[in-house]
């Protein structure tokens, strides 16, 4: 996981461009915040990256901002989001999300998520 307060606008972007990072979240202190999402694209007119999601405002974040006041994580891929304890962005993941949501056992879920992924 990568923090945008740890991690110049730069690196970020050379790392989005690279396809080195796909996804982003909002490492905010509610739990009920820690969602993934598709990471969209850079506008370099507006100095701004965002997520590829029309309802995820709490993970859009303007890079302009006070970078070190920044709660933006990026991940490297879905499996690296959900070891992070974070879950799937509603809008970009309907699917993802709905499971998620229609799980008894959330952790249960995660975990059998991340196993998944991990067999490929």
């Amino acid at each position: 996981m990568i923090y945008r307060k740890n991690t110049t606008k730069e690196q970020i972007v050379k790392m989005v461009k690279a396809g080195e990072l796909t996804l982003a979240g909002c490492n905010a202190s509610a739990k009920a915040s820690k969602t993934y999402g598709k990471i969209g694209t850079y506008n370099p007119n507006t100095d701004t990256f965002w997520v590829d999601c029309r309802g995820g405002r709490a993970l859009v974040v303007n890079t302009k901002k006070n970078e070190t006041a920044s709660t933006q994580v990026f991940f490297k891929n879905e499996t690296e989001a959900l070891e992070n304890n974070f879950r799937p962005c509603g809008y970009c993941f309907p699917d993802l999300f709905s499971d998620w949501k229609n799980a008894p056992d959330k952790e249960a879920w995660r975990k059998n998520r991340i196993a998944l992924l991990k067999k490929g």
